[in-house]
């Protein structure tokens, strides 16, 4: 027989050795395929999708709100700052967050009609990638629907689990098609084809579709009437303006203008404020504002074109002695700054020490040396006894003060302060009180709840009346810091009058020493020409009426 020919015996031998063979090394690999395996499984569920990723990242920001109480626009920026997305798909983040988040009462209202339960019993990481569905069904119409379903169904795997993505994929293919069917029913559709009636707008009615709480609904309405009111909601729910400010000590209106332009950044002059420039276009290449360029050499700030009204109302001359007793983050402060061209001083003063450290960059980074930042409170704060001495060296960085657990003997601390302060004696007025002061009193925000969009669901009725008090009391201080023909500026983004007319009158009514001064020498003609009577007055309310304005409160007085 042939030696190298296998018998039947040897076969199973052979055949015996191969398993046991295969056993062991079975057993050895087995840890390792489990990893494997479990890699394998990780990867199927990493968004391989194109817009999975950034669709997952606005639910997690969107996740931080609910579950942490998370302002949405912090939550937002960190987010964005950790992620390695491009510009666009920043973008598109923002686009989503910001949307979900104003339209939000509306958004759940449409989840209940297509699911089994109410929004509030729905898990969190299915409730938030629906509302981020619907929100592009609804508002942004260039998205193909089907890709919108498929990228939301994603997520859900993504974010939670198998049964969480059907569900969301069954939501909303019903949202679409209950979409389709009632389009031509609607309310508002009826009316445009020639029905005699309206669609309703009682205050409920506005308060869903606008996602704003009824009880603020229901104040605009008796303030204001249904025309402005709905001009105030849609204004909540508009994208804001992207604007910036010239650093005018360092470049012109004009040359920014063209720099922008040369780097690929569409902007145009404000019609309302010579030194503002809205940026229409092009950020998203550079990547957000802090990288236009520009921004590092301090040529800008950002901020907001009403907001810019606030120092010319001031109108702070160069050498003189300011305060901005509710400085941070910063903005105004700044301005004035460069209004006074660097000269005299400003005590910029706030109790919300991380946020005056964005004042001390921005300070930096537009190289202005006359801003001293005080910690403390600006009920109590009082000038130093030389106020008014110019600093040795005018070119070093201002002595900013330390908080008030560490303030010096004349900064009392807010908790051991006394109920009441009498005013200096006349004689140090030139030495002790200031030339003018701003007040940019904290406040509802109700006039900007479109750059704020989260800010409506924490307000509540009861908070305009400690905001009030607040108020009165921060005016109460700032009479006592200025000289006599001194220029006192109140300010908020509200358009409550209980926190804008109603505290200034009962401010004028307890201090017989000021009076309302015009506005109209100080403020941009524009805007003189559509309210002159109320620049005249020596306070104006300004709404989205006004120019498309944000909401905004200015009043100006003189200390007799």
């Amino acid at each position: 027989p042939d030696p190298n020919r296998n018998t039947d015996k040897d076969r199973n031998t052979d055949k015996n050795q191969k398993t046991d063979r295969k056993q062991k090394t079975d057993k050895k690999q087995k840890p390792d395929s489990k990893r494997a395996s479990n890699k394998k499984q990780a990867a199927s569920r990493a968004p391989k999708e194109k817009g999975v990723e950034s669709r997952k990242l606005a639910v997690e920001v969107l996740l931080k709100v609910d579950r942490e109480g998370a302002y949405s626009n912090i939550a937002l920026k960190k987010a964005l700052d950790a992620s390695k997305l491009s510009s666009r798909d920043r973008a598109f983040v923002t686009c989503l967050v910001q949307g979900v988040t104003r339209n939000r009462d509306y958004l759940d209202h449409l989840i209940a009609s297509v699911s089994d339960r109410s929004a509030d019993k729905l898990a969190p990481v299915l409730l938030n990638t629906l509302r981020l569905g619907i929100f592009q069904l609804e508002f942004l119409k260039d998205l193909p629907p089907r890709a919108v379903v498929s990228t939301c169904t994603s997520v859900a795997r993504n974010c939670g689990h198998d049964g969480l993505a059907r569900y969301t994929t069954a939501a909303l293919n019903r949202h679409l098609k209950k979409k389709g069917e009632q389009s031509e029913n609607s309310p508002e559709a009826k009316f445009l084809a020639g029905a005699k009636e309206p669609p309703p707008e009682t205050a409920e009615a506005l308060a869903l579709r606008y996602s704003m709480p009824g009880w603020i609904v229901e104040r605009w309405l008796s303030f204001y009437g249904l025309e402005e009111t709905r001009a105030l909601l849609e204004h909540s729910q508009s994208e804001p303006a992207i604007a910036v400010r010239v650093n005018e000590t360092a470049m012109t209106p004009e040359g920014l203008l063209d720099l922008f332009q040369r780097q690929g950044v569409k902007a145009r002059r404000s019609k309302l404020v010579e030194a503002v420039l809205i940026i229409e276009s092009g950020t998203g290449k550079h990547g957000g504002l802090d990288r236009l360029p520009g921004y590092e050499e301090g040529l800008f700030s950002v901020q907001d074109e009403a907001a810019a009204l606030a120092a010319l109302a001031l109108a702070p001359a160069p050498g003189q002695v300011v305060v901005d007793l509710c400085a941070a983050p910063g903005g105004k402060t700044l301005h004035l700054s460069e209004l006074m061209e660097g000269t005299g001083r400003i005590f910029a003063v706030d109790r919300n020490e991380t946020r005056l450290e964005l004042l001390k960059e921005n300070r930096r980074r537009l190289g202005l040396s006359n801003i001293e930042i005080v910690c403390g409170d600006g009920l109590t704060f009082s000038l130093p006894e030389r106020a008014h001495a110019d600093r040795a060296h005018a070119d070093q960085a201002p002595a900013d003060q330390t908080p008030a657990d560490k303030a010096p003997a004349d900064q009392v601390p807010a908790d051991k302060a006394p109920a009441d302060q009498e005013l200096p004696d006349k004689k140090l007025a030139d030495k002790k009180l200031a030339d003018r002061v701003l007040v940019d009193a904290p406040c509802s925000g109700t006039g900007v709840l479109n750059r704020r969009p989260d800010l409506r669901y924490r307000r509540r009725p009861e908070d305009i009346e400690s905001l009030t008090d607040l108020q009165l009391g921060l005016l109460c201080n700032a009479s006592r810091l200025l000289k006599p023909g001194g220029v006192l500026v109140y300010v908020t983004c509200s358009v409550e009058p209980e926190e804008n007319q109603k505290v200034l009158e009962k401010f004028l009514q307890e201090d017989q020493d000021f009076r309302l001064d015009d506005l109209s020498p100080f403020l941009p003609a524009v805007l003189a020409e559509k309210q002159a009577d109320a620049l005249k007055s020596g306070q104006v309310q300004l709404l989205p009426s006004t120019m498309g304005l944000s909401g905004f409160y200015i009043a100006r007085l003189v200390r007799s």
